[in-house]
Protein backbone atom coordinates (compact mmCIF):
# COMPACT_ATOMS: atom_id res chain seq x y z
CA UNK A 1 0.00 0.00 0.00
CA UNK A 2 1.70 3.81 -0.79
CA UNK A 3 0.63 6.90 0.63
CA UNK A 4 -2.70 8.71 -0.47
CA UNK A 5 -1.47 10.68 -3.46
CA UNK A 6 -3.26 13.53 -4.80
CA UNK A 7 -3.09 13.18 -9.19
CA UNK A 8 -4.11 15.08 -11.52
CA UNK A 9 -6.53 12.79 -14.28
CA UNK A 10 -7.23 13.78 -18.04
CA UNK A 11 -10.41 12.65 -19.51
CA UNK A 12 -9.94 12.31 -22.93
CA UNK A 13 -13.01 10.47 -23.48
CA UNK A 14 -15.01 13.25 -21.93
CA UNK A 15 -16.80 10.98 -19.74
CA UNK A 16 -16.61 12.08 -16.04
CA UNK A 17 -17.34 14.30 -13.77
CA UNK A 18 -17.04 14.99 -10.21
CA UNK A 19 -18.48 12.19 -7.93
CA UNK A 20 -18.55 9.49 -10.52
CA UNK A 21 -17.07 5.53 -9.34
CA UNK A 22 -15.40 4.77 -11.67
CA UNK A 23 -15.58 0.54 -11.50
CA UNK A 24 -14.42 -2.08 -13.84
CA UNK A 25 -17.00 -2.64 -16.39
CA UNK A 26 -17.91 -6.32 -17.75
CA UNK A 27 -18.86 -6.64 -21.64
CA UNK A 28 -21.63 -9.39 -22.09
CA UNK A 29 -21.76 -8.24 -25.93
CA UNK A 30 -17.99 -9.37 -27.23
CA UNK A 31 -18.49 -11.99 -30.02
CA UNK A 32 -17.72 -15.08 -30.47
CA UNK A 33 -17.69 -16.77 -27.05
CA UNK A 34 -14.31 -17.64 -27.06
CA UNK A 35 -13.20 -14.28 -27.10
CA UNK A 36 -15.82 -13.07 -24.32
CA UNK A 37 -14.82 -16.28 -22.01
CA UNK A 38 -11.35 -15.25 -22.89
CA UNK A 39 -11.78 -11.72 -21.36
CA UNK A 40 -13.75 -12.74 -18.74
CA UNK A 41 -11.06 -15.44 -17.76
CA UNK A 42 -7.88 -12.52 -17.80
CA UNK A 43 -9.85 -10.05 -16.35
CA UNK A 44 -12.85 -11.35 -13.83
CA UNK A 45 -13.92 -8.38 -12.20
CA UNK A 46 -14.01 -6.16 -15.63
CA UNK A 47 -12.02 -3.71 -17.61
CA UNK A 48 -11.43 0.09 -17.03
CA UNK A 49 -11.81 2.24 -19.97
CA UNK A 50 -8.13 1.71 -21.05
CA UNK A 51 -8.95 -1.85 -21.18
CA UNK A 52 -11.84 -1.12 -23.49
CA UNK A 53 -10.20 0.87 -26.17
CA UNK A 54 -7.02 -1.13 -25.88
CA UNK A 55 -7.64 -4.67 -25.75
CA UNK A 56 -11.69 -5.62 -27.11
CA UNK A 57 -12.34 -2.67 -29.13
CA UNK A 58 -12.42 -3.88 -32.50
CA UNK A 59 -9.93 -0.94 -33.82
CA UNK A 60 -7.33 -2.02 -31.12
CA UNK A 61 -4.98 -3.45 -33.70
CA UNK A 62 -1.60 -5.28 -32.32
CA UNK A 63 0.25 -3.51 -35.50
CA UNK A 64 -0.68 -0.19 -33.80
CA UNK A 65 2.26 1.13 -31.83
CA UNK A 66 -0.19 2.19 -28.33
CA UNK A 67 -1.83 -1.32 -28.32
CA UNK A 68 1.11 -3.53 -29.08
CA UNK A 69 2.78 -1.31 -26.10
CA UNK A 70 -0.15 -1.68 -23.97
CA UNK A 71 -0.60 -5.29 -24.61
CA UNK A 72 3.31 -6.07 -24.13
CA UNK A 73 3.68 -4.41 -20.54
CA UNK A 74 0.37 -6.21 -19.57
CA UNK A 75 1.72 -9.73 -20.25
CA UNK A 76 4.77 -9.02 -18.81
CA UNK A 77 3.49 -7.44 -15.85
CA UNK A 78 1.58 -10.71 -15.84
CA UNK A 79 4.10 -12.99 -16.12
CA UNK A 80 7.10 -11.05 -14.05
CA UNK A 81 5.62 -8.71 -11.47
CA UNK A 82 1.42 -9.80 -11.43
CA UNK A 83 1.13 -7.97 -7.88
CA UNK A 84 0.86 -4.86 -9.98
CA UNK A 85 -2.51 -3.07 -11.19
CA UNK A 86 -3.26 -3.72 -14.58
CA UNK A 87 -3.06 -0.81 -17.31
CA UNK A 88 -6.62 -2.52 -18.57
CA UNK A 89 -7.89 -2.09 -15.36
CA UNK A 90 -6.56 0.73 -13.99
CA UNK A 91 -6.91 5.24 -15.00
CA UNK A 92 -4.16 7.16 -15.60
CA UNK A 93 -2.99 10.58 -13.65
CA UNK A 94 -0.22 12.45 -13.11
CA UNK A 95 1.65 13.60 -10.01
CA UNK A 96 1.10 17.55 -10.78
CA UNK A 97 -0.99 19.42 -12.51
CA UNK A 98 1.55 20.94 -15.09
CA UNK A 99 2.14 17.53 -16.12
CA UNK A 100 -1.49 16.90 -16.55
CA UNK A 101 -1.75 19.58 -18.87
CA UNK A 102 1.49 19.10 -20.69
CA UNK A 103 -0.39 15.84 -20.98
CA UNK A 104 -3.43 17.08 -22.33
CA UNK A 105 -1.44 19.63 -24.71
CA UNK A 106 0.53 16.50 -26.42
CA UNK A 107 -1.91 13.86 -26.64
CA UNK A 108 -5.29 15.23 -25.65
CA UNK A 109 -7.58 18.01 -26.67
CA UNK A 110 -7.52 21.73 -25.03
CA UNK A 111 -10.94 20.93 -23.72
CA UNK A 112 -10.27 18.18 -22.71
CA UNK A 113 -11.14 18.24 -18.42
CA UNK A 114 -8.41 17.95 -15.69
CA UNK A 115 -9.78 16.43 -12.37
CA UNK A 116 -7.58 15.39 -8.99
CA UNK A 117 -8.27 11.96 -7.91
CA UNK A 118 -7.00 10.36 -4.25
CA UNK A 119 -5.88 6.90 -4.08
CA UNK A 120 -3.28 4.98 -1.82
CA UNK A 121 -3.29 2.41 -4.78
CA UNK A 122 -1.34 3.13 -7.68
CA UNK A 123 1.59 1.98 -9.53
CA UNK A 124 4.23 5.02 -11.07
CA UNK A 125 6.39 4.15 -14.17
CA UNK A 126 8.25 6.49 -16.65
CA UNK A 127 5.86 6.43 -19.86
CA UNK A 128 9.34 8.06 -21.64
CA UNK A 129 10.30 4.57 -22.10
CA UNK A 130 7.46 3.17 -23.84
CA UNK A 131 8.75 3.57 -26.85
CA UNK A 132 8.94 0.33 -29.44
CA UNK A 133 11.68 1.39 -31.51
CA UNK A 134 14.76 -0.59 -30.05
CA UNK A 135 15.65 -4.35 -30.33
CA UNK A 136 13.12 -7.20 -28.52
CA UNK A 137 15.74 -7.58 -25.43
CA UNK A 138 15.95 -3.65 -25.19
CA UNK A 139 12.11 -3.30 -25.19
CA UNK A 140 11.95 -6.11 -22.47
CA UNK A 141 14.84 -4.05 -20.16
CA UNK A 142 12.57 -0.94 -20.65
CA UNK A 143 9.38 -3.05 -19.10
CA UNK A 144 11.36 -4.67 -16.60
CA UNK A 145 12.50 -0.66 -15.62
CA UNK A 146 9.17 0.65 -16.39
CA UNK A 147 6.93 -1.76 -14.11
CA UNK A 148 10.40 -1.29 -11.14
CA UNK A 149 9.50 2.07 -11.01
CA UNK A 150 12.85 2.82 -12.28
CA UNK A 151 14.09 4.94 -15.06
CA UNK A 152 17.37 5.26 -17.22
CA UNK A 153 15.77 8.72 -18.80
CA UNK A 154 17.55 12.07 -17.19
CA UNK A 155 13.69 13.48 -17.84
CA UNK A 156 11.07 10.75 -16.59
CA UNK A 157 7.29 10.93 -17.55
CA UNK A 158 5.91 9.42 -14.89
CA UNK A 159 2.54 8.33 -15.19
CA UNK A 160 0.46 6.35 -12.15
CA UNK A 161 -1.60 3.85 -12.82
CA UNK A 162 -4.25 3.68 -10.46
CA UNK A 163 -6.58 0.51 -9.89
CA UNK A 164 -10.58 0.53 -10.02
CA UNK A 165 -12.64 1.76 -8.41
CA UNK A 166 -11.67 5.28 -7.95
CA UNK A 167 -13.66 8.29 -7.26
CA UNK A 168 -13.63 11.14 -9.46
CA UNK A 169 -12.94 14.32 -6.93
CA UNK A 170 -13.01 18.15 -8.23
CA UNK A 171 -12.49 19.46 -11.90
CA UNK A 172 -9.25 21.80 -12.03
CA UNK A 173 -10.00 24.90 -13.43
CA UNK A 174 -7.06 24.86 -16.82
Amino acid sequence: MEKLMKLFMVDRRGIYSTGDIVTPKQFSDITPVEMSSLVDKLFPRGLAPQGEGYLINNAAKIYNKNELIDWGLEFYRRGVCPQKPSRYTSLFAWGNLEEAKHFRLTDGKPSDKIFIIQTDSYHRGDMSLLKNDTSVLEFTYRMELYWSGKTFNPDPVWEYICPLPVTIGEQVLA
